[in-house]
């Protein structure tokens, strides 16, 4: 992480999109000294060395290291000749220093990708969760150690532009998404394939479906397709956690906020 930083010190960078994701990021580069420019369409109050707002906060020739949000399209973006597009996902892929457990799909991910952090903290191990979940995790490297587990939701914005994959993949489900902001369907695919395509050996790719739902019959959660969801989870975990882990997760867990969560009894409805 230091390396890193002390590699930005000696670049322009540019921040596209100040939200959840980047403010964080955005703290940390101020405070390490980082040239850095905040770039948005909307007006904002942020503290830093540079700010471009509104018409042409796109344009980002002259800058170095471009770190876009999960909702800037890529290709609207105007880059110099050799500078790097990243974001802090990636970022993040890069220096990490414990395995990755990613989730993507088109429906159950939030779902699955809470579930896999669960089972891992129900034998005892330390879990960062974050990603399309709403937690950035770049700025926790410093805390985390090679015996942890970082498990992190993406959505096809952020794999658009990915060039790692995970230690282990998961993919739930894939169909018709996103295509007001895709420019086809093919193109969300591929996005989605981004979770496993620079994988290397050793790693592994769930398919989540019907198929793995084999054994998994004591899960609290309300819902077939949480049935599978759960699935998935353990055939993720698969030799990470132990039999009375998943045992405690299915008898516990009733699944996470607003998902078929029972607010108010009327009637007897």
């Amino acid at each position: 992480m230091n390396d890193y930083i002390a590699y930005l010190r000696t670049r322009r960078v540019a921040i596209v999109g100040a939200g959840i994701s980047n403010l964080p990021l955005l703290k940390l580069l101020v405070t390490e000294g980082v040239d850095v420019s905040v770039r948005d369409k909307a007006p904002i109050e942020l503290d830093a060395p540079r700010s471009v707002i509104g018409d042409g906060y796109l344009d980002c020739s002259g800058e170095d290291v471009v770190f876009r949000s999960p909702g800037v399209r890529p290709w609207e973006l105007t880059l110099s000749p050799g500078a790097t597009l990243t974001s802090e996902m990636e970022a993040f892929f890069e220096l990490c220093p414990c395995p990755i457990i990613a989730v993507t799909g088109s429906d159950g991910k939030t779902t699955t990708t809470t579930l896999i952090a669960e089972l891992l903290r129900a034998d005892g191990l330390t879990v960062h969760l974050g990603g399309n979940l709403g937690r950035p995790l770049l700025t926790e490297i410093p805390n985390m150690r090679k015996s942890d587990y970082a498990v992190v939701e993406l959505s096809s914005f952020q794999l658009m532009t990915m060039r790692r994959s995970p230690h282990i993949a998961v993919i739930t489900n894939v169909s018709p998404n996103h295509l007001d902001w895709h420019r086809s369907y093919d193109e969300y695919v591929a996005a989605k394939c981004n979770i496993f395509l620079w994988q290397r050996p050793g790693d592994r790719l769930i398919y989540g479906n019907a198929a793995v739902q084999s054994g998994v019959q004591p899960a609290k959660m309300l819902g077939e397709h949480n049935r599978v969801n759960f699935a998935t989870a353990v055939e993720a975990t698969r030799g990470l956690v132990s039999d009375s882990a998943i045992q405690s997760v299915a008898e516990c867990f009733v699944g996470v906020e607003h998902r078929l969560e029972p607010v108010r009894e009327l009637r007897g409805v």
